[in-house]
């Protein structure tokens, strides 16, 4: 699960656009900065949910998952703290199901509000570059 092409990989794809679309420009330039800045949060989010899913579950809580991170990085380890915001929960659930497609109807997703779309600056993300 670990090796994954980067975000920017699926920019003009059809199952990207439909669980995207609609992303507030700001919102997603946040996440973004955050995601690549703290590659830990991506890791766990992943692990909780695979626990979650291999639990024999057919649906969950993105933001169970996302208070199960708070949970084990404030209690279960040691070392800097960070702050998870709550507008990224839903981004991250739609990364599961972009990377993983068995994930899709594991999480409730609502479609996106409606904002006025700007094209992602591609320049910032280089798929050459992906780890």
């Amino acid at each position: 699960m670990n090796d994954l092409p980067c975000l920017a990989v699926y920019f003009e794809t059809e199952p990207y656009q439909r669980l995207f679309g609609g992303t507030d420009q700001k919102l997603m330039d946040r996440f973004i900065n955050f995601h690549t800045d703290n590659p830990h949060v991506w890791e766990l989010f992943m692990k909780f949910s695979e626990q979650a899913r291999n639990s024999g579950r057919k649906r969950f809580s993105q933001w169970a998952v996302a208070q199960r991170i708070r949970w084990y990085t404030a209690i279960e380890t040691s070392g800097e703290d960070y702050k998870l915001s709550n507008d990224f929960i839903a981004l991250y659930a739609r990364m599961m199901i972009l990377y993983f497609p068995e994930y899709g109807g594991f999480f409730a997703i609502k479609t996106m509000k409606k904002h006025r779309l700007e094209s992602i600056q591609m320049n910032r993300f280089d798929p050459d570059g992906c780890q």
